[in-house]
């Protein structure tokens, strides 16, 4: 079934952005971009040229509660709720000062950064521009896929902010990488450069995609518990395949975007996996 789209909310104030042609939409979602209630505060219309896309400076909420469950903010994305991280936006008009009120001048940019990293540039050039920025919540439940690429080279399954625990509970995480035609494939454990790409063990929580070569794609992790048996307590086993019986409880997917900035903390990383 198709999802339907968030409704929008402004994260602007109409005389910072929409009179100057340029519009952002916010939308507030889950780490599946379902819709969530509330709307965020709206950024300040005059008071300066850059704004937080965190919680930081007040101006997006960082808890919201919706169908009865308190969500924490996770991350803000520009263009789509898996799309590119960013941190704040910065608006400037051709003379490089505060966003004028009027639409006088011929040319308005909104710029789009993670940290000093630039994601995108949006410029009015006489025609209306629209774009959207999903400000994503999670609840302690929720299973994410924390990106440490810079320090680790990994991608690492949390919950409630920290790694998850496989292995003696009987849960083990199963990991697949997107392809172009939209198929998903199991990585399986294997090396590279004479190093284990799942860790800590086969099954577990942490993925090396900087071993992987992960530029521009999206990994999936799907977590599951083997059941036991409620008398013996041992793992029930399937007598057709001979195999540990097991659920799937939950799963996370997120698309490793390398921007310039980006690239070479991937290099880098790639360069200390070599060594």
């Amino acid at each position: 079934m198709e999802k339907a789209l968030p409704q929008s909310h402004s994260l602007s104030t109409a005389s910072t952005f929409n009179n100057n042609h340029i519009t952002i939409n916010a939308h507030l979602v889950d780490v599946y971009g379902n819709e969530l209630d509330g709307a965020p505060a709206s950024l300040p219309g005059a008071t300066g040229i850059e704004y937080d896309a965190t919680p930081t400076a007040g101006y997006i909420p960082d808890t919201v509660t919706s169908n009865g469950k308190t969500y924490h903010w996770l991350s803000t994305h520009y263009d789509n709720y898996n799309g590119p991280v960013i941190t704040r936006l910065i608006g400037i008009n051709n003379g490089g000062g505060l966003i004028p009120s009027g639409t006088g001048s011929p040319s308005y940019t909104v710029e789009f950064y993670d940290g000093e990293d630039l994601v995108a540039r949006q410029e009015f050039v006489g025609v209306n521009r629209i774009k959207d920025v999903y400000i994503v919540y999670v609840t302690d439940e929720d299973y994410v896929l924390e990106d440490t690429i810079a320090e680790d080279g990994c991608l690492h399954v949390q919950k409630a902010g920290n790694d998850i625990t496989t292995g003696e509970n009987g849960e083990y995480v199963k990991w697949y990488k997107q392809s172009t035609n939209g198929t998903w494939t199991e990585i399986t454990q294997h090396k590279a450069n004479g190093k284990y790409i799942i860790g800590p063990e086969a099954g577990g929580p942490q993925l090396n995609v900087a071993l992987d070569e992960g530029a521009q794609v999206t990994y999936k992790a799907e977590v599951y518990r083997k059941k036991t048996d409620p008398v013996s307590g041992e793992y029930i086993i399937d007598p057709e395949t001979g195999e540990e019986v097991a659920e799937k409880i939950g799963e996370a997917t997120y698309k490793v975007i390398i921007t310039m900035f980006r690239t070479e903390d991937l290099k880098s990383r790639i360069l200390k996996e070599m060594m």
